[in-house]
């Protein structure tokens, strides 16, 4: 069980739409994390490398 950090209620496992910054440049891309009601989302660390996986494939799509 994943508890939000802001409202204490049980996350929720999902494909996400995160916004992250590369080089300045906001880049907007999808991947597994979690989400509250409240509207909190967030990763677990070992997401992380799939999270940076998914920044870094939608970066290259842009350029």
């Amino acid at each position: 069980m994943h508890t939000c950090f802001d409202c204490g209620r049980e996350m929720k496992r999902e494909i996400l739409e995160f916004t992250d910054e590369v080089n300045n440049e906001k880049i907007t891309f999808k991947t597994e994390g979690f989400i509250c009601e409240c509207g909190r989302k967030t990763i677990e660390a070992p997401q992380m490398e799939a999270y940076d996986i998914a920044l870094a494939n939608e970066y290259r799509k842009k350029k």
